[in-house]
């Protein structure tokens, strides 16, 4: 077992996640891969270990099904991954099912802290349609299901909350002092990186509006934190408790 902090970015992709960790990379986070990897369409930061991490879980959505057993065995798989990152870094960040990484993250000892990377639905669902083929049902059923369980995560493992507006927005202060306040990194360099990164000509999208009250719901509910470090719930989760992730 191991008391290492680390840090985990969470979010949907095309959220801001790469955006986010380009900024931290940038004051002094330590990834294991490149700062100048990241490009605005593309996105980047993503640990090999964690990218081959995706396969198990996959499997472990899909067999919780069926059997216990073979979860298990997944399960120390990643397991060994987990360790073998965090032997090496201390922030990591894996938009797809990135809500199940701090709970395996937290169960094999290490003190997790979540950065919540989040924005409009209607410019998350644009930027997803550019790149991908889909619908609005299912972006819709994603982006609540990501951030209704985003929020849940903030509030076990604490950490923040911040928005791709925030970032790109050089008006917007708050979200630094309390990604410096969650992170520990120096806060006049996130603010520095943040001012390299949007002088890179990280633009802002015309803005539409497509309400829809569930998501409009959500979007208001994680504007509440901003500005605001949220302290971690201290219940403890070891390998030994029964306590079960939803999938």
């Amino acid at each position: 077992m191991s008391d290492k902090k680390v840090f985990i970015v969470v979010g949907s992709p095309r959220t801001g996640t790469s955006l986010m960790c380009a900024v931290l990379s940038d004051a002094g986070a330590d990834f294991g891969v490149s700062s100048e990897s990241w490009n605005r369409t593309g996105g980047a930061f993503e640990h090999p270990i964690l990218v081959g991490s995706y396969k198990y879980l996959k499997r472990i959505v899909f067999l919780k099904k069926f059997s216990d057993t073979a979860v298990r065995k997944i399960e120390k798989k990643l397991s060994k991954n987990i360790h073998d990152l965090f032997e090496q870094v201390s922030f990591a960040k894996f938009p797809p099912l990135s809500h199940m990484l701090p709970y395996y993250i937290k169960k094999e000892g290490y003190d997790v802290t979540v950065i919540l990377a989040y924005r409009r639905f209607e410019d998350f669902a644009l930027s997803m349609l550019i790149k991908n083929p889909s619908s609005v049902k299912k972006l819709k059923e994603d982006y609540i299901d990501m951030y209704q369980t985003g929020l849940i995560l903030l509030n076990i493992h604490g950490g923040c909350a911040i928005s791709y507006d925030e970032i790109i927005n050089e008006s917007e202060t708050q979200w630094i002092d309390a990604l410096a306040a969650a992170t520990h990194l120096d806060r006049d360099k996130i603010a520095d990186a943040r001012f390299t990164r949007n002088r890179k000509k990280i633009e802002g999208e015309n803005k539409f509006y497509l309400h829809d009250p569930q998501c409009d719901s959500i979007y208001a509910e994680l504007n509440k934190y901003k500005g605001k470090a949220v302290a971690k719930n201290r219940s403890k989760i070891t390998k030994e408790d029964k306590v079960e992730p939803k999938v």
